[in-house]
């Protein structure tokens, strides 16, 4: 995670990822070259932010398509008369 921290601003999560040149501006950062080094930095991390929402998504819609498979299998095991079931005393 990338952290801005001086003797007036200590800024991390949500709030950095919003920051843009102007908030730089404001901050006090007039050195263009160093605007443009923070931005560099904080366009990584919402990039690597982006990726890690992105996999969160795969990962539940792979869980959520494996339940629905194995719950429409079971369902078809149960409605086919082709399938024998055998019955437990």
């Amino acid at each position: 995670m990338v952290i801005i921290q001086d003797t007036y601003h200590d800024i991390t999560g949500r709030a950095l990822l919003r920051i843009t040149d102007i908030t730089l501006q404001r901050m006090g950062i007039t050195n263009n070259c160093d605007r443009e080094a923070i931005w560099r930095e904080i366009v990584k991390q919402r990039l690597k932010t982006d990726i890690l929402e992105i996999r969160d998504m795969e990962r539940v819609n792979m869980h959520y398509q494996q339940a629905t498979h194995t719950s429409n299998k079971n369902t078809n095991l149960r409605g086919n008369p082709s399938c024998t079931q055998r019955q437990i005393p």
